[in-house]
């Protein structure tokens, strides 16, 4: 009866996009899994011989947008850090020859997520998996670190998945945004769409506000863990932020629960973790 209203409340909110006829909510009851992510960007200046269109991003479509777990406001005592050196490099072979090799050693746990923090949830203060990769990516010449999100949720068939909406907020004039789409069956598996989006130039701002095709209200649907209750969240609006999308990464891949995955495109990229907690 619960499953009957809970479809119901999605056609009411005209959420069934035109890829499916429902949402199959069983999934909630499977185990969790943790999902890390490293967002990239490639500063090396090289010319492309392939010529890149401006994407368009077409945010009509059932998407489940992240939580953010709030804490109380409490008072905040500075600390002294150290700022890595830059006395150490890496690069695009660099990257792909370690992520082809790196596994979630024996002596490192995947932790379960704690009460109260729920699925599709992220904690700014919970430290990445890739904390490794994330301290050289910092102190590279090649790559700048735009940023990172990590969220536990439990995985659904092919046939039920549905896309996560994913962005690594701006860092120096770039952002890193797009759409995640998790599923499982023999193997783990994934589809990506991902933009970077880069600050524009004043001349440029009067051409973007003409188009027709901007959208003012951008909203995803929360997701909490009984699947019963949608609230929506609007997303910010990246035309106010004066940012464009100049390139587009897309790409559907099979994984391995506890492998590092790199998805690269000339310009920016991004690591993938998914491990199942201890």
């Amino acid at each position: 009866m619960k499953l009957a209203n809970f479809f119901i409340l999605l056609l009411s909110f005209n959420l069934i996009s035109v890829e499916r006829d429902q949402l199959d909510v069983d999934f909630l009851s499977d185990d969790e899994y943790r999902i890390d992510l490293i967002f990239i960007k490639y500063l090396k200046d090289e010319d492309l011989k392939e010529n890149f269109q401006n994407p368009e991003v077409n945010f009509e479509r059932f998407f489940v947008a992240l939580n953010e777990f709030q804490y109380p406001n409490l008072d905040i005592v500075p600390t002294n850090f150290e700022i890595p050196k830059e006395n150490q490099s890496i690069d695009i072979p660099f990257i792909k020859k370690e992520t082809q090799k790196k596994t979630i050693e024996k002596n490192i746990i995947t932790r379960k997520r704690e009460f109260p923090r729920e699925i599709f949830q992220i904690d700014k203060r919970d430290d990445n998996l890739m904390k490794e990769f994330k301290d050289l990516i910092r102190r590279s010449r090649y790559f700048r670190f735009i940023g990172e999100q990590s969220w536990y949720q439990p995985i659904p068939t092919k046939d039920n998945s549905f896309e996560i909406f994913i962005d690594s907020s701006i860092e120096r004039g770039s952002r890193i945004y797009g759409f995640l789409r998790p599923y499982k069956g023999r193997y783990l598996h994934t589809d990506i769409e991902i933009f970077l989006a880069e600050k524009i130039q004043e001349d440029e701002i009067l051409s973007i506000e003409e188009l027709d095709n901007t959208n003012p209200n951008i909203e995803g649907y929360l997701f909490n863990n009984t699947g019963l209750e949608l609230q929506k969240k609007s997303l910010p609006n990246l035309q106010e932020e004066e940012l464009m999308p100049i390139f587009q990464l897309k790409e559907s891949r099979r994984l391995r629960s506890g492998e590092i995955n790199y998805f690269d495109h000339p310009k920016f990229g991004l690591l993938l973790l998914i491990t199942k907690p201890s």
